[in-house]
């Protein structure tokens, strides 16, 4: 609808896509920017980067549990594609995500801390061993 009656306003918006395939179909009606979401489409890596690597979405943005198994580090070292992750409140783990390639962070609130003391803070990364 924003398409068809308002084409000016397309720009300000930033479509959020659930499967591949959406991608595609925001992009014909306009849109440049389009981030895709994958908690409703998988954590399959293999997956994930051959649709990353074949529709390139703006971005891409991913749970913490997914960031954690090893799809944030997956994607980023096979795509040039930026990664968010979603929902960190926790400036340690912020930290740890940032480290490990997250191009930014969703959060609720992490404090009053400035994004250039996240990067610093004291990492709080998940053990490989689930703990």
């Amino acid at each position: 609808m924003i398409a068809e009656h308002h084409p000016d306003l397309l720009a300000q918006f930033v479509p959020q896509a659930y499967q591949p395939e959406e991608i595609d179909q925001y992009r014909n009606f306009g849109y440049e920017d389009v981030i895709w979401t994958l908690y409703r489409y998988g954590d399959d890596a293999t997956s994930v980067v051959r649709e990353a690597r074949n529709r390139t979405p703006s971005a891409i943005t991913m749970p913490v549990s997914m960031a954690d198994a090893g799809l944030l580090v997956a994607v980023r070292e096979a795509t040039a594609v930026p990664v968010y992750i979603h929902t960190v409140n926790d400036p340690g783990t912020v930290a740890c995500l940032l480290a490990a390639g997250a191009a930014g962070i969703y959060s609720d609130d992490v404090g009053n801390t400035d994004a250039a003391a996240l990067r610093d803070a004291p990492q709080n990364c998940p053990r490989k061993d689930g703990s």
